[in-house]
């Protein structure tokens, strides 16, 4: 369902909005796992997830993006698992690396996932504040996670920007580190808040 109304949307976008079609693509890439995350996974049992990651695995669909916003999301089910095939290790040390004190556990596990570099900054953060962290049932962080992410988001980004979503701000802090740009205020073309939109 996705696939068909993905190809839809991204004909749509790049007729009425003249976006480049590769980035419209990336654009409903992430839709497609933001649904993921916030609906079919949601409804899942920790072994059905552990499922879906390998299932996602095999098929080369297991992204950085996805993993990246899992971590913002804070659905812990999902992430879990995801950094333990990413990384190649076990669940147990992706949770050890995770609580690790000495600063260096973060880093440690994004170098085991093979990310690329300028992700490190985004995602040692977040893992670091997600060590402080009791999830709630189902492994989910508690309701005052997405504040503490967005704060983390809005750094990246060179500063909150009330007119977009939580998110929408993970889709444009990973599209902005995707195109390798760094911090500092940026505003948004007209086209493609209006593509956010739809």
């Amino acid at each position: 369902l996705t696939a068909v109304v993905g190809g839809k949307v991204l004909q749509r976008l790049i007729e009425r909005h003249n976006l480049p079609a590769h980035r419209v693509s990336r654009l409903i890439q992430y839709g497609r796992e933001h649904v993921l995350l916030t609906n079919f996974a949601l409804d899942q049992s920790a072994d059905e997830i552990r499922e879906l990651v390998e299932r996602l695995a095999e098929n080369r669909l297991l992204t950085t993006s996805l993993i990246l916003r899992a971590l913002c999301l804070g659905n812990f089910t999902f992430l879990i698992p995801a950094l333990a095939t990413q990384a190649k290790i076990p669940m147990r040390n992706v949770r050890l690396l995770i609580a690790d004190e000495s600063g260096r556990g973060p880093e440690r596990l994004f170098e085991h996932c093979g990310f690329e570099s300028k992700l490190k900054r985004l995602f040692t953060r977040l893992v670091e504040l997600s060590r402080s962290v009791r999830s709630r049932r189902f492994g989910f962080a508690p309701a005052g996670w997405r504040t503490e992410v967005l704060q983390v988001i809005d750094e990246e980004l060179g500063g909150p920007n009330p007119e977009q979503s939580f998110d929408q701000r993970i889709t444009e802090v990973l599209m902005r580190l995707e195109n390798g740009g760094g911090g500092g205020a940026r505003t948004e073309p007209a086209a493609l808040r209006s593509a956010h939109a739809e």
